[in-house]
């Protein structure tokens, strides 16, 4: 039985964003099982209707869709060795003019990635994992190779009790929001009590409050802006309702920018709530809605840098999300 389950959550919204495969692929790096998960594959579709463009007569109204997998091809109780793969396509409806170049917004985006991963666990428990992904996040994927997409992440898992560990990990990405090209090392403490379950460490922060009760809280940050709040209640096991904020941002390169380093990012902070039911053991159906606000589009080589740049900001406007996931083979 994996002692730590929370570790793959934890290290899953650190690694990347919202991309339901990094989340999945980050659990199989932290958790201590080798050999025994199966795969996964998960389908999102997220809608945002028109809204006013301030100090432009427009609107703007975007969808995304995207598919991701995991699939282990080498299981052995000591090594296990995968292929992970997604893409995702996003589409705005706008005449907004990026005020500073006076370029057309970009109608749409790709963002497309593919890597293997491997895991060893050792003698003594240890276990080590790294990954590796390709590909591209550009209006004009693989134009060239100032639009490609490359990380990776080092993971060693530290046994320190019965139900706490020591996780220590290296994340290299050139599409960070921030710090691009840079590795950037990370450590932490994670525990698993009767009232709560979390990581303390840098430079990320997770804390998961009577995590055993119907009634139950979530927090997690990761710098530079990426924040999550959760209150949620589960009814019975295959239902759930919760409340939650978010504070975050999707970014790629346009191909046609002016400033080489700049990254175009679409920021924007939503309150909502979703219901998940799971049908059936490895399936899981979500529906999430609410309201975005405080949203802007700007280029930048940091999300908290030059944000006057080809800025614009939009008004508030309601979302949808519905996610479909679902796991393939693993423990009965």
């Amino acid at each position: 039985m994996n002692r730590l389950p929370l570790i793959c959550i934890i290290l899953a919204f650190l690694f990347a964003s919202s991309d339901g495969l990094a989340q999945d692929l980050m659990q199989k790096l932290t958790s201590r099982r080798v050999g025994s998960d199966g795969g996964a594959i998960e389908a999102t579709f997220a809608a945002t209707p028109a809204a006013d463009v301030h100090n432009q007569n427009t609107t703007f109204s975007a969808q995304r869709f995207t598919l991701s997998g995991i699939v282990p091809f080498y299981n052995s109780n000591i090594n296990e060795v995968g292929l992970g793969a997604f893409i995702t396509q996003g589409k705005a409806e706008s005449a907004a003019i990026l005020p500073t170049t006076l370029d057309p917004m970009p109608e749409d985006y790709t963002k497309i990635s593919v890597g293997p991963y491997y895991k060893h666990i050792f003698k003594n428990k240890w276990m080590f994992a790294l990954n590796v992904q390709i590909g591209s996040s550009s209006d004009e994927p693989f134009s060239g190779i100032n639009v490609m997409d490359i990380g990776g992440n080092v993971v060693l898992n530290i046994p320190a009790g019965k139900k706490s560990s020591w996780v220590a990990f290296i994340n290299y990405s050139s599409n960070r929001d921030f710090w691009r090209n840079i590795p950037i090392p990370g450590f932490g403490y994670a525990f698993d009590a009767e009232w709560a379950r979390g990581m303390a460490g840098a430079p990320t922060f997770y804390l998961h409050i009577l995590h055993k009760k119907p009634i139950n809280f979530i927090v997690r940050y990761f710098p530079i802006i990426t924040t999550y709040a959760e209150m949620g209640y589960d009814i019975s096991p295959p239902l759930r309702i919760a409340t939650c904020f978010a504070w975050h941002d999707d970014h790629f390169w346009r191909k046609d920018r002016q400033v080489e380093r700049d990254q175009m990012f679409f920021v924007r902070k939503e309150i909502g709530g979703y219901v998940s039911i799971r049908p059936e053991k490895f399936l899981t159906l979500k529906f999430t809605g609410g309201v975005g606000f405080d949203r802007y589009i700007f280029e930048a080589q940091s999300v908290i840098r030059d944000k006057g740049y080809n800025r614009v900001d939009l008004d508030s406007s309601p979302f949808v999300n519905v996610s479909l996931s679902a796991t393939i083979g693993g423990p009965k």
